[in-house]
């Protein structure tokens, strides 16, 4: 083959491989094939006038394409998907966005979840890439990266002429994506001291029984099921089975053993707070989601006033009249980052907000690392009007 080929299928109920093999190629013998394509999609279809997507139909296209080998699924999304297969309806009202009641923020249709699974069981994975400023119901298409551990990228506004600082950012993000080193048919175990049990999982990714989990990132919420009086540590352990880009499979183990208190002092004086904070907001999203937007707000503010209430009831009389928020000083920043996260755009009310924009904002807060998520809750401010003439570029 000189050039690629390009071969239509006009039945997109019913999807099937055009060819039953010579669809997929090996990067290292056909490189320039690859490259050739890559630079002449965009004059291949600058013509194309046609609005309609048939998302559904080209993801089971993909998915029928590497379900012998396993690997992951790049789509890049414009618009919503309006034919075939999974075709979805736009179930936003532009004139509620400021509203105190959020809806539309489950799945509207349980198609993409059921192909998701199906990837998931074939070891493929699929990373959505959405752009443009038209509504796309992300709380629909997202579930195909959610439960076969992909990923999401988002660009609300996105335009290659009037809008670069979304260009600048895509294509930064996507020239990580491709070059960043990647772990296949990945398995995690969680283990944990005999009276703990992991009963929730926060992230993208598929259980395969209570502490199977087919994904690569998660957090976990904890239950006590029998008194740890008689131990002195409690010890976690996450293993990561999964294959190298080179086809190596190998082992990720990390263990971590904590002191076990019956004292509420100790527990107070050593609260990680960075770690409250990316709990309560992946709880709030599951109460978003649940019950209400409002609900979950409510949740977070009334966590952060249970902890202040529990500190203040193990000061003594006296120091506890005194003036003052009795907070512990290693949580002294947690009713910052409540207030900061109920004006986030996942949480926000009384500010219009797109509902794509609010939902992408939850599915962030499920799956960043911590290090992420608190400048995601809490940027940062840089006084760049004192810069001078010797840094003269930002």
């Amino acid at each position: 083959m000189s050039v690629p080929q390009m071969l239509l299928v006009s039945d997109i109920d019913e999807v099937f491989l055009p060819s039953p093999d010579s669809l997929l190629v090996n990067i290292h013998e056909c490189r320039t094939l690859v490259q050739y394509l890559l630079e002449s999609l965009p004059n291949t279809h600058s013509q194309n006038g046609e609005t309609a997507s048939a998302l559904g139909a080209a993801v089971q296209a993909a998915y029928k394409l590497v379900s012998s080998i396993g690997g992951r699924v790049s789509v890049f999304q414009t618009c919503l998907p309006t034919v075939g297969p999974g075709s979805l309806k736009p179930r936003e009202d532009p004139n509620q966005r400021a509203g105190k009641e959020i809806a539309n923020l489950l799945p509207g249709t349980d198609f993409y979840k059921k192909l998701a699974l199906d990837c998931s069981g074939q070891q493929v994975a699929v990373d959505l890439f959405l752009l443009g400023s038209q509504y796309m119901d992300v709380a629909s298409i997202a579930c195909i990266s959610k439960y076969s551990a992909g990923c999401i990228y988002y660009y609300p506004g996105y335009h290659s002429t009037l809008n670069k600082p979304q260009v600048e950012k895509f294509e930064t993000e996507l020239r990580y994506y491709v070059t960043r080193k990647i772990g296949f048919e990945a398995v995690m175990r969680i283990r944990c001291t005999k009276g703990l049990v992991m009963h929730t999982f926060h992230g993208n990714f598929f259980v395969r029984s209570t502490d199977l989990l087919s994904l690569p990132n998660i957090n976990m919420q904890l239950a006590i099921e029998e008194s740890l009086t008689e131990c002195n540590v409690a010890s976690f352990q996450a293993a990561v089975l999964y294959t190298s880009s080179q086809g190596e499979r190998r082992i990720r183990v990390h263990t971590l053993s904590l002191p076990v208190t019956a004292l509420v002092q100790d527990i107070l004086s050593s609260v990680d707070q960075e770690a409250v904070v990316g709990m309560l907001c992946k709880m709030a999203v599951d109460r978003s989601l649940s019950s209400s937007v409002m609900d979950a707000r409510d949740a977070m503010i009334n966590a952060c006033l249970d902890l202040i209430q529990a500190f203040q009831s193990t000061l003594p009389s006296g120091q506890a009249s005194m003036g003052g928020l009795p907070i512990p000083y290693c949580a002294r920043l947690l009713p910052l980052y409540m207030l900061a996260l109920t004006k986030h755009t996942a949480f926000r009310i009384g500010v219009s907000t797109k509902l794509d924009d609010r939902v992408f904002a939850m599915e962030q807060m499920k799956t960043m690392p911590l290090s992420y998520l608190m400048t995601y809750i809490y940027p940062a401010m840089y006084p760049v009007h004192m810069l001078n003439d010797q840094y003269p570029k930002i």
